[in-house]
């Protein structure tokens, strides 16, 4: 492919020079987060040779898990997110608050929204996962004026409080809407299916706006899937009696539109609604598409076992929704570990992670009211239990991350 790019760069960028070799964090999601935490563990000369870099604006990551015990009223914000600014100062990390506007796969470079240019020997891209405003807008006409997104976390916190505020002085109708969007939006990446129909954060944070808003009107929206169509049929009955017992109507329907106080259905009616929150799938960054890199079907990098991409093998791309830190930063670390050992860009790697990771790790989704319901191999069970097992998940992960 004739690169693109460059052209459109500024004449001023320069590539990198020097003995040291540029590795480059675009985005700070939790593969990225894990990677800085190793580091700083490790201390600043963890890398000898190699120049970190992240590229994000954002100060802090704010965990997916923990997002459904903030909307549900049971965190603050500030407990529910991981400040950048430490981690990257223990571990000798250089910090560029910008985002990517453009990926040139075989220059090597990247272009920045405060438009330098930052040349790279290699990639590593995990981000916050995406609710691209305009392909959202054509699937879902009115979401852009009408919706509250679920993504980036940071503008959902900061207006969630004002729905609740609102529903303090009067009773409000809420709807959850979940799944895929026309235009292939069904969410899957890397084989695994991602915030939809059915997805237990969508899910979740049903069940935490039920818990946060006792007086409103909840309706979960699947976006046409049955429900929890993910999990294994036990698991969908203990998920389905869950939001039952709870008083979430369960829509097995699409959202087409949304209007001022209403959403339109893919069955022709029309569902009274003063605050519909969109927790669609996620999209890949629409300049990844230009950037050289073989593509999945979904639009995002496709990857080998080890996160790195099938064409470009000096560039690596992470699950940016797997809000399992360990699971996804802990191959990351090891392909780019044999990478890096290997000396040459590009060239042949070593063997990923030596640590095994669980392939199926169990998935705790939280009732928001000491409850909770554990799903494993197609197994379920719930109860207080797996409550307290999620919180003690949840420490856990604050200690790790935090205390560095």
């Amino acid at each position: 492919m004739t690169s693109a790019v460059p052209s459109n760069f500024p004449s001023t960028s320069t590539p990198s020079t020097g003995m040291l070799k540029q590795l480059v964090l675009l985005g700070g999601g939790p593969a990225h987060v894990h990677l800085l935490a190793h580091l700083a563990r490790l201390g600043q000369n963890a890398l000898p040779g190699v120049q970190v870099t992240l590229v994000t604006p954002a100060p802090h990551l704010v965990c997916a898990s923990l997002l459904p015990a903030f909307v549900a009223g049971q965190r603050t914000l500030a407990d529910s997110t991981i400040p950048l600014e430490p981690l990257v100062q223990r571990s000798g990390v250089r910090w560029q608050a910008a985002r990517a506007l453009e990926l040139d796969a075989q220059a090597s470079a990247v272009l920045l929204d405060d438009h330098s240019v930052l040349h790279f020997d290699w990639l590593s891209l995990c981000d916050e996962p995406l609710q691209d405003r305009d392909l959202m807008e054509r699937a879902l006409p009115g979401a852009r004026k009408n919706g509250l997104f679920v993504h980036p976390h940071d503008a959902f916190c900061a207006l969630w409080p004002r729905v609740a505020e609102l529903a303090a002085r009067r009773a409000l109708r809420v709807a959850v809407i979940g799944g895929g969007m026309d235009d292939g939006m069904q969410g899957i990446k890397h084989g695994k299916t991602r915030v939809g129909g059915g997805d237990a954060f969508a899910i979740e944070l049903a069940l935490a706006v039920r818990h946060r808003l006792p007086g409103a009107a909840v309706t979960f929206i699947t976006g046409g899937a049955p429900l929890a169509a993910d999990f294994a049929p036990a698991v969908q009955n203990r998920i389905a009696q869950a939001l039952r017992q709870r008083n979430v109507t369960v829509l097995a329907d699409t959202a087409t539109g949304i209007l001022s106080g209403s959403v339109l259905l893919g069955c022709g009616a029309r569902l009274a609604c003063d605050a519909p929150v969109i927790a669609t799938a996620a999209q890949a960054p629409a300049w990844l598409a230009n950037s050289g890199l073989a593509l999945d079907a979904q639009g995002f990098i496709a990857v080998d076992a080890g996160q790195r991409s099938i064409s470009h093998a000096n560039i690596f791309a992470a699950d940016a929704g797997d809000d399992d830190f360990d699971r996804a930063g802990q191959a990351l670390v090891g392909s780019l570990k044999a990478n890096l050992c290997a000396g040459t860009p590009g060239g042949p790697a070593g063997t990923t992670p030596g640590r095994r990771i669980l392939a199926q790790p169990p998935k705790l989704l939280s009732c928001s009211d000491g409850h909770a319901i554990v799903s494993w191999h197609g197994y379920g069970a719930q109860g207080r239990w797996v409550h307290w097992l999620k919180n003690r998940q949840d420490r856990s992960l604050m200690v790790r991350y935090r205390a560095i």
